[in-house]
């Protein structure tokens, strides 16, 4: 639980060379040093628009950080407790190098990022990991008209850190007329004020030269709308693209909103190298707001309607209890409920083949490999 009091290190699986350090145990050192340590010197170097998604970053860069000192570990030591017992181990660190030649991948499609499937009780679920890829409206498209008469519709986007506007392809089935996306001030440069001076107007030199806001649209498209209940579960990993994408949801009443609050920010990144330390230096060039609110989205992020944290049993587990959650809270929408009246079991039999697919997808996996039970046309060619 990233930025929270619960926060903690828990070992969700070893490999067989591991013997002492099984799944359940809390890490306390890596590397002679408290792991919350390096987490800390991570998040100092790691971008972000809330606390919440700066730590949720760090933990991706940990390790680098835990082994940027000055000592060199040939073997990794970690030590931890387990049943409240002191366990000790080191790990072998094996280094395999490359030769450099390897063909460059080709563009990807984006069909990797999207899994979309129909469960039992004639629910939709889809899942986008990024809004990224050179076919990716052609896969929203299909992959939307075919859950298009689904009673329910549960959108997964925790793992999605943005990409392109793409999304309008799936804001486009949930409306009947125009909505705003978000709006945005434009931080101006003396090179854009020069040459496009429309854009200078209202500007400060003193407080950062912002543009006047422009709005973000979205029209609705000619194959119909969806009108069913959805839901769409988030996370603070959730940023750029996805997050203007579940902050429309919001604001314009298109879903509820659960799992955990977005990333804050609308992204539009300014990156470049500092000349000695050789780290990166990035902000946005945007200041992003909400379309029906007018607060900002940036350094805020959108809320949940319904907090779903994950646990740290879950992980070990390696059970999705968030998304079994979310299906169950998408039912009480469908049946018109006044308050939630469910049980994370109450679910378990009716959505077995469900619980089966998700135990498949640990949220550790940066990509799905699963194949869509959907999208099962090749867009490749």
């Amino acid at each position: 639980a990233p930025a929270s009091v619960t926060e903690k290190l828990i070992i969700s699986k070893v490999g067989d060379d591991v013997s002492l350090l099984k799944p359940g145990t809390e890490v306390r050192t890596i590397g002679g040093r408290p792991w919350q340590e390096s987490l800390q010197e991570a998040v100092r170097f790691t971008s972000g628009s809330t606390d919440r998604m700066r730590r949720n970053q760090a933990a991706k860069w940990l390790l680098p950080f835990i082994l940027g000192t000055k000592e060199t570990f040939k073997d990794l030591p970690i030590e931890g407790i387990l049943n409240g017992q002191v366990v000790k181990e080191n790990i072998s660190r094996v280094l395999t190098l490359s030769d450099g030649n390897a063909e460059p991948p080709p563009a990807a499609t984006g069909k990797g990022s999207i899994n979309a499937r129909i469960i039992n009780g004639n629910i939709g679920y889809l899942r986008i990991d990024a809004f990224m890829g050179t076919k990716m409206d052609i896969l929203l498209d299909q992959a939307m008209s075919r859950l298009l008469h689904t009673e329910g519709l549960l959108i997964d986007v925790r793992l999605n850190g943005g990409g392109t506007p793409v999304g309008d392809r799936v804001l486009s089935y949930l409306i009947e007329q125009e909505i705003m996306r978000y709006s945005a001030k434009i931080r101006n440069s003396d090179m854009l004020m020069a040459m496009q001076p429309l854009y200078a107007t209202g500007f400060d030199f003193i407080n950062g030269n912002w543009s006047e806001v422009w709005q973000y649209k979205v029209q609705p498209n000619a194959h119909g709308k969806y009108k069913k209940p959805v839901v769409v579960l988030t996370s603070a990993y959730c940023f750029s693209a996805c997050d203007t994408f579940v902050s429309a949801l919001k604001e314009n009443n298109l879903a509820k909103v659960a799992g955990e609050a977005t990333g804050g920010g609308t992204g539009s990144p300014v990156v470049f190298n500092l000349p000695y330390s050789k780290f990166k230096f990035r902000y946005s060039v945007q200041k992003g707001y909400k379309a029906v609110s007018g607060d900002l989205l940036e350094g805020v992020g959108t809320g949940v309607d319904l907090d779903i944290s994950p646990t740290a049993q879950e992980r070990i587990a390696e059970k999705d209890e968030q998304l079994k959650t979310a299906v169950a809270y998408l039912k009480s929408l469908m049946t018109d409920q006044p308050t939630l009246q469910f049980h994370l079991n109450s679910v378990a039999e009716e959505n077995s083949e469900f619980e089966r697919a998700a135990d498949r997808q640990p949220l550790r996996s940066p990509l799905l490999e699963m194949e869509s039970e959907i999208l099962k046309s090749n867009f490749e060619n």
